[in-house]
């Protein structure tokens, strides 16, 4: 189902407030990758990962990451409850 998720056209998705770099990290994040393995992909200390993961937090109000991720799929949930049943 997250792939599902992931490929959702930009338009319905909620726009998080993400630097490119954090854009980059947030995306791994999406995908299950641990701080360790984002900082290897990247190219980044471990710190360096959890940095961009506190900003992102502080930046869209958010306490969690999986509030984080929750808020950037919100309009993905809202329109599927917003589909009539049988559709």
């Amino acid at each position: 189902m997250l792939h599902l998720l992931l490929d959702e056209p930009e338009a319905r998705r909620n726009p998080l407030k993400l630097t490119p770099r954090g854009t980059e990290v947030f995306q791994l994040i999406l995908k299950g990758m641990s701080d360790k393995n984002i900082g290897e992909t990247l190219g980044m200390s471990y710190s360096g990962v959890r940095r961009h993961k506190e900003k992102m937090l502080l930046v869209n109000g958010c306490n969690t990451i999986l509030e984080l991720v929750a808020k950037y799929h919100e309009p993905c949930v809202r329109a599927e409850e917003d589909e009539p049943l049988g559709a």
